[in-house]
């Protein structure tokens, strides 16, 4: 019998195209990290003069995703400048 194999991660998901992100379960200090996160990714980005060279594809979708949950939390936040 076939060891079954182990779930794929969150991120694996996300990065694969995934799109079943659930942060409902989530404490706030978790999501808020999590968005922080990306925020400093892209101001990096910035100033490194490259568009998104280290927050990487699909990082937008996922921050948004986490904006959304944020917002439906009334949680307070810096916005990501993704100019």
């Amino acid at each position: 019998m076939a060891a079954a194999e182990p779930p794929p991660s969150f991120f694996s998901d996300l990065a694969m195209g995934g799109l079943a992100m659930n942060f409902s379960q989530m404490k706030d200090e978790r999501i808020l990290a999590f968005y922080e996160n990306v925020r400093q990714q892209v101001e990096l980005d910035l100033r490194a003069g490259g568009r998104y060279r280290f927050a990487g594809p699909g990082v937008k979708e996922y921050a948004e995703r986490l904006r959304e949950e944020m917002d439906r939390r009334r949680l307070q936040y810096d916005p990501i400048d993704w100019s």
